[in-house]
């Protein structure tokens, strides 16, 4: 026999179907009624499975929530063990219980300045590592401590250790990082803002650099709804890798949720967004990296949503990265 051993528990199945012929077994509704007989094959499918999206298929109502589905186009890891088997090898309760004999990936990070760290979880293994995008082999590089790199470059690491298996390969690639530059936000003014509340709500406190003020869109009077949209001027042209964004520090009324942003040159034309997607719903500062630095003298930020639904927005600070 065989036994499989993942190092955390997994949905797994042995069958003498496959997963077509257990789908054309079943009745679609909307469709001609029909039986397809299940015939037994003489292999066995074995199939282990990373995760299982929740049940509910929208057949007769909503689909599960978003936190119980499964995107099955996003790539995952995850170890396991095969072990032949054989009465006399013991008893199989003995055999398949967990020892533990695993070596956690390994961790890899690089900060703002170059620096890369390498972490394993198992402090009494050894990394190695590359940086020429080939696996680390028993022979590679023995990681002792973080070191500068700044250029592109791919790094790779695993873990070793007498005994075990090695751990599954760590990898993580860094584009060429460019300094920044200091931006004087001394010169920027709002453009255009679609809505804001008067006094604690000006659209300036977006800009200036004090995170205890906000831009709140109009709640009181006008109440405009959602979207929102903040124009800035820089005063030049700047070039520009990215932006953050610090939600409002003082509670969680308009914190925004989904977002797009814009870039141009003379505030006419926008084009498409250089920048969307979904902040979390927490005070940290978020810093978005564009995929293409972009040159532009004006900024439009647009929210599409609030955190907890509602139709105003909040932005204690907004701020762009920059380089020469």
């Amino acid at each position: 026999g065989l036994i499989i051993k993942p190092r955390t528990p997994r949905p797994m199945s042995a069958l003498h179907f496959t997963p077509r012929d257990l789908d054309s077994a079943r009745h679609r509704n909307g469709q001609l009624k029909h039986y397809t007989r299940l015939v037994a094959r003489p292999e066995t499918y074995v199939h282990i499975d990373a995760r299982q999206t929740g049940l509910g298929g929208a057949s007769c109502g909503p689909g599960p929530m978003p936190k119980y589905r499964f995107d099955a186009n996003k790539p995952v890891q995850f170890t396991f063990t095969l072990i032949p088997f054989a009465s006399e090898l013991g008893a199989l309760a003995a055999l398949a219980r967990p020892n533990h004999r695993y070596l956690q990936q390994p961790s890899i990070q690089r900060d703002k300045s170059g620096l890369v760290e390498i972490h394993s979880a198992n402090s009494d293994s050894v990394v190695r590592f590359t940086i020429d995008g080939r696996d680390p082999q028993s022979s590679s590089t023995v990681y002792r401590g973080a070191f500068h790199e700044t250029d592109a470059v791919e790094i790779r690491a695993r873990a070793f250790k007498e005994g075990f298996p090695s751990s599954t390969v760590a990898t993580a690639k860094f584009e060429k990082m460019r300094p920044l530059i200091h931006v004087d936000r001394n010169q920027w003014t709002i453009h255009k803002v679609d809505s804001e509340q008067a006094g604690e709500g000006w659209a300036k406190h977006a800009i200036d650099g004090n995170p205890e003020t906000f831009w709140h869109s109009n709640w009181q009077t006008t109440k405009d709804v959602q979207p929102h949209d903040l124009q800035i001027d820089f005063g030049k042209d700047l070039h520009l890798v990215g932006f953050s964004y610090l939600p409002r520090q003082s509670g969680r009324n308009g914190w925004i949720k989904n977002y797009a942003v814009y870039l141009s040159e003379d505030a006419k034309t926008w084009g498409e967004p250089i920048a969307k997607g979904i902040f979390p719903a927490n005070q940290s500062i978020q810093v978005v990296k564009f995929e293409n630095p972009t040159h532009a003298r004006f900024l439009r930020l647009v929210s599409l949503s609030e955190a907890a639904g509602a139709y105003y927005t909040t932005v204690a600070e907004l701020d762009v990265l920059a380089i020469k």
